[in-house]
């Protein structure tokens, strides 16, 4: 008789190892699946700030493609980037004797990249990161997540032709703040 009691002491130690065990698996199982919701939650978020980039360079492409209908020097860049038109930080090259775009004030001796830039004279944040830059400086697409900015990059004359060439940044929010993307792209424009 003392060996039976034994025997089930025994299986109620293995009973409660095994439901040890399976709890330990359920445990984990639930954290790797709370993980791969974050992951997934956070590579659609980015996705959605990518595509949202991607309508901020369409649109200033669009603007850019006004530009050849707009009248000669009613189109103005600058250093301080007003309106979202900026000069770049390099030195930009004009052939036209009748410049089709208006050039304002120079680039100063140690030029910060436009993307960089300031918002305003006591801000830490640049054009693209700022806010309350969205609707003023930094240019803006359909969407307010959306900023930015065309740089006039010169010209260059082939041919009797002469072509105008920009650089579009454009930066994107996601539902998260901390989700940011940032595309650039390169424009060239030829006059109707």
């Amino acid at each position: 008789m003392k060996t039976a009691r034994h025997q089930q002491g025994f299986s109620l130690f293995i009973v409660m190892i095994v439901m040890l065990v399976i709890a330990l698996l359920v445990v984990v199982t639930s954290q790797s699946s709370t993980t791969e919701m974050r992951i997934s939650a956070n590579e659609a978020d980015r996705k959605f700030a990518l595509s949202m980039a991607e309508s901020g360079l369409r649109d200033a492409e669009l603007r850019i493609q006004d530009f050849s209908t707009a009248a000669v020097g009613t189109v103005s860049f600058d250093y301080n980037c007003t309106g979202g038109l900026c000069l770049p930080a390099e030195p930009i090259n004009i052939v036209d004797t009748k410049p089709r775009f208006t050039v304002n004030g120079t680039v100063p001796n140690n030029p910060i990249e436009a993307w960089k830039r300031p918002s305003s004279a006591n801000s830490r944040k640049n054009l693209l990161e700022d806010p309350a830059a969205r609707n003023s400086v930094a240019g803006q697409a359909r969407n307010s997540n959306v900023r930015y900015i065309i740089e006039y990059l010169g010209e260059r004359k082939d041919d009797k032709l002469i072509r105008y060439h920009f650089r579009v940044t454009a930066r994107a929010n996601g539902q998260n703040p901390n989700t940011a993307v940032t595309l650039q792209s390169y424009v060239e424009m030829t006059p109707p």
